[in-house]
């Protein structure tokens, strides 16, 4: 048998995180960004008062303007952001080159892809809706 990563982080019964009594999961929505996004996608995910939106940038987790005023809007709504990127690999850092994380609300999605990141914040929100735990969460698992 060969690996090529080791996996460092907690993981499976190492966390927090215990499905079996529940009976259903915070819902989460992936939002992509993509050239010529007019925003319709994003304001219908917003408008059905999701618990959660992982949000698929360009490069860093990149956030376009028209974007980061409806993800603000999202967020004084109480739902929680977390910013992945849809380019397949590489890390979304703490706050970026913009600072998104400290000004929006959002959360870092670190090395997940926004799949991972939806099941991630899906499982913290289970046990929290602080911003701060759950941020913690992606620096830890």
């Amino acid at each position: 048998m060969r690996f090529n990563k080791q996996v460092v982080r907690q993981h499976t019964v190492d966390t927090p995180f215990d499905v079996s009594t529940l009976t259903t999961l915070p819902t989460v929505e992936i939002v992509y960004e993509h050239a010529c996004q007019t925003g319709t996608v994003l304001k219908a995910v917003i408008a059905s008062k999701p618990d959660g939106i992982v949000f698929a940038g360009t490069g860093d987790g990149n956030i376009p303007l028209r974007d980061k005023l409806l993800l603000e809007q999202a967020r004084e709504k109480g739902i929680q952001i977390i910013r992945s990127s849809r380019t397949g690999s590489g890390v979304v850092t703490y706050d970026g080159s913009e600072h998104l994380d400290s000004t929006l609300g959002t959360i870092a999605g670190d090395d997940l892809s926004p799949q991972k990141a939806r099941i991630l914040l899906m499982l913290s929100l289970t046990k929290t809706k602080e911003c701060t735990e759950i941020s913690g969460h992606f620096k830890k698992f």
